[in-house]
């Protein structure tokens, strides 16, 4: 009977901590979906990331450390060999899938027209490939792949143009994390080598594209050729904190691109742009982890010096109330059967992403070892420069193989 009163009220105020929790971050999203804009890009977004409002940098104890904390990756408990697949998409790009065959034999004027009004996305991640090895106290990491990104937009109803962008990425992300004092300081370190070409958003003419030529030479489009390289540095830290135990805090700090991340431009080429160095904090509370059900909570402010190249607002407005809540993330995952410290059975996952709802699923249908993942997530960007300003609902679905 004591041992029940005991645990009883070991829950009753694990319960009391988790709804103070829960009401702060429900009192930050109200506010930051009324000041939430813009998008700041960042390549290679995990998917397991963006269903938690794309969090990471107090808790990211998979291959997607070496992108958020690299000293996540000493947290990590098992060698993982990932091939991941992954695509996202706007919700007007996979309605103009659904209508492609509908525009076959059309000219291409018929072809503009039928686009109006769409904003399309699309981002693949392929082709790709994970290794994270443990060694004790310290963990070995590795990612290499592909990202390619595609923006378009077909507007005016009076005169037809075509808005149109495209990234393409090559990665190599190689990294290290040391568990020290015993896990409670956990350290890691990580280089990353780009290949980019960067197509920025430009507007073209309905009269450009009906002059017909090659599509690429017209509006302009990435190639081989048009590859620039750039190496960066990052570091992290994170720390298990005592107080609370209940609550089992974590906080962590990130730099991505310290000393700024420069590629080697060719002469008169002003893209790929310099990506300056970017810090981020974040604090994580794991309430339940057992061998049946897993649950955690985390809230990153990522960009703190408001430093990001395509945030020209914020640049020079630093501290504003709308620039902050663009820098706030929030997420939690409820995770089934956890198989490892990366992956559950099943996992259902809910966040905020600059004042927007994402929400992620997952499942292993081996149940207890890693063979195929299929996960999926969605979220929402602001594109545009204003509060509020062209909001993109976006899907992503990744298959993963894994050793």
């Amino acid at each position: 009977m004591i041992i029940l009163i005991t645990n009883f009220t070991k829950i009753r105020t694990l319960l009391k901590q988790l709804n103070i929790l829960l009401t702060v971050l429900f009192s930050l999203t109200i506010v930051s979906q009324l000041q939430a804009a813009g998008e700041l890009r960042r390549p290679f977004q995990g998917i397991r990331n963006l269903g938690m409002g794309n969090v990471g940098v107090a808790m990211s104890h998979d291959e997607n450390a070496l992108f958020y904390n690299p000293a996540g990756l000493a947290a990590v408990d098992t060698t993982l060999v990932n091939i991941p697949f992954q695509a996202e998409f706007s919700n007007d790009a996979q309605t103009l899938v659904r209508e492609a065959s509908g525009l076959a034999g059309k000219s291409t004027s018929e072809i503009l027209t039928s686009y109006l009004g769409k904003e399309v996305h699309l981002r693949i991640m392929f082709p790709n490939l994970s290794v994270v090895i443990p060694f004790g106290f310290m963990t070995f990491g590795v990612v290499g792949g592909t990202e390619t990104t595609i923006d378009f937009s077909v507007s005016n109803p009076a005169s037809i143009q075509m808005d149109f962008g495209m990234r393409l990425d090559q990665i190599y992300n190689a990294g290290l994390g040391f568990s020290l004092a015993r896990g409670k300081w956990l350290v890691g370190f990580n280089v990353e080598q780009y290949s980019r070409c960067d197509v920025p958003i430009a507007t073209v003419s309905q009269a450009t594209l009906l002059a017909g030529g090659n599509f690429g030479d017209t509006v302009g489009t990435c190639t081989a050729a048009k590859l620039r390289k750039g190496t960066t540095y990052g570091f992290g830290f994170q720390q298990r904190m005592t107080s609370f135990s209940t609550l089992r805090l974590t906080w962590g700090f990130a730099a991505r691109n310290v000393g700024s991340l420069k590629f080697s431009r060719e002469s008169g080429e002003t893209n790929p742009v310099d990506q300056k160095p970017e810090y981020s904090l974040g604090i994580s509370s794991m309430l339940f982890d057992s061998f049946v059900f897993r649950n955690f909570y985390e809230i990153d402010y990522r960009d703190i010096t408001y430093d990001h190249v395509e945030d020209p607002y914020c640049n020079a407005n630093k501290n504003s109330s709308d620039c902050n809540m663009k820098r706030l993330h929030f997420g939690t995952e409820f995770g089934f059967w956890p198989i490892d410290s990366t992956a559950s059975a099943v996992a259902i996952r809910l966040g905020w992403n600059q004042g927007y709802v994402s929400k992620g699923l997952e499942w292993n249908p081996f149940i207890f070892f890693k063979a195929a993942t299929i996960q999926y997530a969605e979220y929402k960007a602001e594109t545009g420069n204003a509060a509020g300003d062209k909001p993109e609902l976006r899907k992503v679905i990744q298959f993963n193989l894994g050793f």
